[in-house]
């Protein structure tokens, strides 16, 4: 019969039961701070705070493109799938691109999701067509000064 979630934290002659992978364990393996041991062994606890940790990341990703663009982390993800999961600018795909999602700063609307470069190209105009438009104008024709 499983003692999962019925152990205590009894040292019994240097030895402790981990509630999570139930193995009678020296006491070594646990973490100790001034005041208490912990209720895992070192390999649970470690496993156990990375899932906390990537739980309470997605919770605060979240959070954050609710109060940014108004719209969830699930939408945010259909609305990349939508849209091709590639960046919306350049095309760019794959996994070693960082993605980000772009809103507009007045409005606070959602644009779309795209990579790195691109949004810092955006962020770096300053969100302004009009100077989009003469960076344009300066790689397609630019004016060479000769200086002798």
């Amino acid at each position: 019969m499983s003692q999962k979630g019925k152990t205590k934290n009894f040292i019994i002659d240097g030895f402790k039961i981990c509630p999570r992978c139930e193995k009678n364990k020296p006491v070594e393996e646990y973490h100790f701070s001034l005041k208490k041991m912990s209720s895992y062994c070192k390999p649970c606890h470690g496993l156990m705070t990375r899932a906390n940790w990537l739980k309470t990341k997605l919770i605060q990703r979240s959070q954050e493109l609710m109060r940014l663009c108004g719209i969830t982390l699930e939408q945010r993800d259909a609305l990349f799938v939508a849209q091709g999961e590639k960046c919306d600018i350049c095309g760019a795909v794959g996994e070693s691109v960082i993605w980000h999602t772009d809103h507009d700063h007045a409005t606070a609307k959602f644009r779309g999701v795209l990579c790195s470069f691109c949004n810092n190209m955006l962020g770096m105009a300053k969100d302004n067509p009009e100077t989009l438009r003469r960076a344009i104008e300066y790689l397609t024709a630019p004016s060479v000064v000769e200086i002798i």
